[in-house]
């Protein structure tokens, strides 16, 4: 366990230093926010995806990514419009992810949710 505590506080240090003075560089806080949705912190990787995208707002992949970080966090209506902001970005992972979300959306109650 200690081990594992190790690399994670490795891991947020490499974070600290890499964001470190580049506040406007929107990869940065892009890359950041992959880190954190990797490890379920989805409140910090929507506030780095959110940074990234008012630098950047062409950037289809950070809404894609807050997109699934707000499904994480529970936020279905945030997730889809998310996932829409990145298919009209032309990201045709997120037309799939979207056709999948409809489909699931649509099952009658009681129908298995699991592919």
């Amino acid at each position: 366990m200690r081990r594992k505590d190790e690399t994670r506080q490795k891991k947020d240090n490499d974070i600290a230093r890499d964001t470190h003075g580049i506040e406007r560089n929107a990869r940065a806080y892009y890359l950041s926010g992959l880190s954190h949705e990797e490890r379920g912190e989805y409140a910090n990787a929507i506030r780095d995806y959110d940074r990234a995208i008012s630098l950047d707002p062409g950037l289809a992949w950070a809404y894609y990514h807050r997109g699934i970080a707000h499904g994480g966090a529970g936020h279905r209506r945030k997730k889809v419009e998310d996932l829409r902001a990145a298919a009209r970005l032309g990201l045709g992972i997120a037309i799939d992810m979207l056709t999948v979300c409809d489909r699931l959306h649509k099952r009658p109650k009681g129908a298995k949710t699991s592919l």
